[in-house]
């Protein structure tokens, strides 16, 4: 009985673990998005600043 419940103790734990890296991968997604295009608007909005002068 208690193998039975470990058993199932560690594939909750399994699931849950998978569930957490999908919801990650997810939001790093989403905020990987932003962040490519906020670094890309800074890196221009910066770069032009200097050769206008």
């Amino acid at each position: 009985m208690d193998a039975t419940l470990e058993h199932r103790l560690e594939v909750i734990i399994a699931l849950l673990f998978l569930l957490l890296t999908i919801e990650v991968y997810r939001l790093a997604g989403y905020f990987g998005v932003a962040f490519v295009i906020v670094a890309t608007l800074i890196t221009f909005g910066l770069g032009s600043k200097p050769s206008s002068t």
